[in-house]
């Protein structure tokens, strides 16, 4: 089994553009078969949610209420 750690940038990258949800469906699937582990450390999970958080707040400035 191999072990890998995906940075906060990539997971950004990959959730920002559907075009790379074939990636994400063998990455389930291999973690499902038991091929591989992912490892995510609690900054990654913490990163990601503060930058999905900022993302999603600049969304919604762009188109005020009327």
């Amino acid at each position: 089994m191999f072990k890998i750690l995906i940075d906060t940038c990539v997971w950004l990258d990959l959730a920002k553009d559907y075009q790379q949800q074939p990636i994400l469906t063998a990455l389930e699937e291999l973690i499902r078969m038991g091929d591989i582990e992912l490892i995510l450390p609690r900054t990654v999970l913490d990163e990601f949610a503060a930058i999905k958080a900022a993302s999603s707040k600049r969304a919604a400035a762009a188109f005020p209420e009327p």
